[in-house]
């Protein structure tokens, strides 16, 4: 993630037709739900001028991404067949559509995980997610979320993300509060952070700014959860650690990623240089 956000970054303005090739020789493994990522950051570029193709992509990842229906989406590539039924589709859905929203989380996410979320679990999950659409369409100035995961049947994990490509968290956040008075990207993952206090918002109304906290508390029983917004890296891992990074590059926009840990021993990181995933 660390080096397509730098390439992105050091891109001089486009001019008339300029091309943007996103290489794949480097990359061994995709994990599915980094999709949402490749799609947040293809459609910027795309908002910008530019036209954007991969190259040198592994079969293998291709076939995830046509699984998914991300090349089909944005690269005009035909839809292949999910035998095993583990996709998660990519999606690109209006912040402001709750049925479009609900139905995707209902039929397409939370299927794949049976019982395992109760029924309170997964309503006070779809409000939360229907609070960051909202903050999306009200705050971000952004009208789409993108939306895309993975289930991961011999980890027993399902893996999801979240994004949008308008105003970041921390942005909003000192823009509305003035937490700090002297502003830098370096206090944007305590922004975030702030951001999961219960009771903290920028709306006028706090107790209607819980959709952060509610997902913190209710991922704190379920897996792990990553805030990546701007130049801030948030993350809680299985056993409650907070880690807390500052990004070299900015990610524009927010990017939310839920690990649903179905056995508290499935594995939740590819270390490997190679790897694009969480």
């Amino acid at each position: 993630m660390s080096n397509i956000l730098a390439a992105i970054n050091h891109l001089k303005s486009p001019s008339y037709d300029t091309k943007v090739s996103f290489d794949f020789s480097n990359v061994d493994w995709f994990s599915a739900e980094m999709t949402t990522f490749l799609g947040m950051e293809i459609r910027r570029l795309q908002d910008q001028g530019y036209k954007v193709y991969t190259t040198k992509m592994r079969s293998h990842i291709r076939l995830i991404l046509d699984k998914n229906g991300f090349t089909e989406r944005l690269l005009h590539n035909p839809r292949k067949e999910d035998v095993f039924a583990t996709t998660i589709p990519y999606v690109e859905l209006k912040s402001d559509d709750v049925d479009a929203i609900n139905n995707y989380i209902s039929n397409s996410v939370f299927k794949k995980i049976g019982n395992f979320l109760t029924s309170d679990t997964e309503q006070r999950f779809k409000q939360a997610i229907f609070e960051i659409a909202d903050n999306t369409h009200t705050h971000s100035q952004s009208n789409l979320i993108l939306m895309c995961g993975q289930y991961f049947p011999q980890q027993r994990r399902l893996a999801f993300t979240i994004a949008d490509n308008g105003i970041s968290i921390p942005v909003n956040v000192n823009n509305s509060l003035t937490i700090y008075d002297d502003y830098n990207s370096k206090n944007d993952t305590e922004l975030i952070n702030w951001s999961m206090q219960i009771g903290n918002s920028t709306k006028l109304v706090p107790e209607s700014g819980l959709g952060l906290f509610d997902i913190m508390e209710t991922m704190k029983r379920l897996g792990e959860l990553t805030v990546i917004s701007n130049y801030g890296y948030w993350k809680m891992t299985s056993e409650g650690t907070r880690i807390r990074r500052y990004l070299c590059f900015p990610l524009h926009g927010t990017l939310i990623h839920f690990n649903f840990l179905l056995e508290q021993s499935a594995a939740s990181d590819f270390n490997d240089s190679n790897n694009l995933s969480f």
